[in-house]
């Protein structure tokens, strides 16, 4: 089962655990406001902004709330989640995963130390009625999820894919270090995400997964289609998991990743991420367990004493398959969003 402790590991957990926290109201405006001060991009030591009276001509200041004060107030109302809200925080810490910019001022608030601290209590209730299947390996029932009005069954020619998202990979690097400056700290950006790349990936709870999707496009209407997979599958529960991964088939990505996950991480260094072909070589898929992605996605993974990786653009509890192990299992399933953002299975 998840612990307190892998909840305050990563930004994902931790954004949890804040997204519960400020579902007390004073909690929520004291973090808000504290967030501006703090933000890496828009906060100042104290943003001045126009409030406007009957008279229209009343100049106002915002809060000046500190760290403290967001502490002191989150071990004094302290939350009671339930399984809806814990639900609904998931949700929220997945939708804002960035990767391609810095963190925001409400992520960064949640990793300064005594923010942290006053969050523990809320991470072992959290901890307490979360569901056992956020630490299981990859379940025997897979689905692919296709989106909107796509309605073509999935291709299941994996190895082919895999190929090819390697090829482009290392064509990416090849031109980044061509075309692009060595100074992590330049305005550009590229393919942030360290997934296998073009090769179908599956999701085993249903609607639940559906929710859990980052970098998503809005959809509200999905297609579900069955599939069966017997095979080697690696679980990847924590980050040491994902560093033996990169450790064992590592493949150079620094030019092609250093904009973007300096900014997200502030890292300066070398980055490497998994060769999935040759990973594909030994297992026929990679699970990451939502335990796991709510402890290490979106951190600096130590590969070797000078590389590192990071975990992005995998959604929790997500297997990725790197070989030809997928045969259809039935007919496809529908979902539809409504207008509370809650998935329906239809």
């Amino acid at each position: 089962m998840v612990t307190a402790e892998q909840l305050l590991a990563g930004p994902r957990g931790r954004w949890l655990c804040h997204d519960v926290a400020t579902d007390d109201e004073a909690v929520h405006g004291a973090w808000f406001w504290a967030s501006t001060i703090i933000d890496p991009v828009y906060g100042t030591p104290a943003m001045a902004v126009i409030r406007f009276s009957d008279d229209d001509d009343e100049v106002g200041q915002d809060p000046v709330v500190t760290p403290e004060e967001v502490a002191a107030l989150i071990t004094e109302r302290a939350s009671h989640p339930t399984p809806q809200t814990i639900a609904r925080a998931f949700t929220q810490s997945v939708e804002c995963a960035r990767y391609w910019q810095e963190p925001m001022g409400r992520q960064v608030l949640g990793a300064v130390p005594v923010v942290r601290a006053a969050l523990a209590e809320t991470a072992r209730r959290v901890a307490v009625l979360a569901p056992g299947c956020w630490d299981e390996p990859a379940a025997a029932e897979q689905w692919v999820v296709t989106w909107g009005d796509d309605l073509a069954a999935p291709d299941l020619a994996v190895a082919a894919a895999n190929h090819r998202g390697r090829h482009d990979a290392v064509e990416n690097e090849e031109r980044a270090q061509r075309d692009r400056p060595v100074d992590p700290a330049a305005m550009f950006s590229g393919a942030w995400w360290s997934v296998p790349w073009g090769v179908p990936h599956t999701v085993a709870r249903l609607p639940e997964a559906l929710s859990l999707v980052e970098d998503g496009a809005g959809w509200h209407r999905a297609h579900l289609h069955p599939i069966t997979a017997t095979g080697r599958v690696f679980e990847i529960r924590s980050a040491a998991d994902w560093a033996a991964l990169c450790r064992e088939y590592p493949l150079d990505v620094t030019a092609s990743k250093r904009h973007d996950w300096f900014r997200t991480t502030g890292r300066a260094g070398a980055w490497v991420v998994p060769d999935w072909e040759r990973v594909g070589e030994h297992w026929d898929g990679v699970h990451l367990t939502a335990a796991a992605y709510l402890a290490a996605a979106g951190t600096v993974i130590d590969v070797s004493d000078d590389t590192a990786s990071v975990i992005a653009g995998w959604d929790p509890d997500a297997t990725f398959w790197l070989t030809d192990v997928l045969r259809p299992a039935g007919a496809p399933r529908a979902a539809t969003l409504d207008d509370d953002g809650v998935w329906h299975l239809v």
